[in-house]
């Protein structure tokens, strides 16, 4: 977490009333764009697509096409090339996509159930 940020959440943690029942929750994803599995993030393409989408054949072509990128995922260091098991690629043109939509998954799946159900107050 930045140190700004930190400053931010210790600010407004003075200003609260602190409730007992209550709990403050933080997530924070370490090295999100190389930890991501590739099933994972196929699954999550296709769960948005599905979501926005009503053409199967567009979303059948566009796992086809994501999953190829994904494979093709290499690097170099140290003048020798590297495939990761998992993960995207820093730098890659999908790496910012794919790690945005990580977190939505999450969000849509968990914390808008826990808001409506008022297991959680704030988000």
């Amino acid at each position: 977490m930045k140190h700004k940020t930190l400053k931010l959440y210790v600010l407004l943690a003075r200003n609260q009333h602190w409730v007992i029942s209550k709990s403050l929750v933080t997530l924070d994803i370490k090295d999100l764009y190389v930890n991501l599995p590739i099933p994972n993030i196929l699954h999550i393409t296709k769960f948005w697509l599905n979501k926005h989408n009503n053409d199967n054949t567009i979303t059948k072509q566009t796992l086809h096409l994501l999953k190829i990128i994904l494979q093709q995922n290499y690097f170099q260091y140290n003048n020798q090339f590297f495939q990761p098991e998992k993960g995207n690629a820093m730098g890659s043109p999908l790496s910012s996509t794919i790690a945005e939509i990580y977190p939505q998954f999450l969000e849509e799946i968990y914390i808008k159930q826990w808001l409506e159900s008022k297991e959680i107050t704030y988000y």
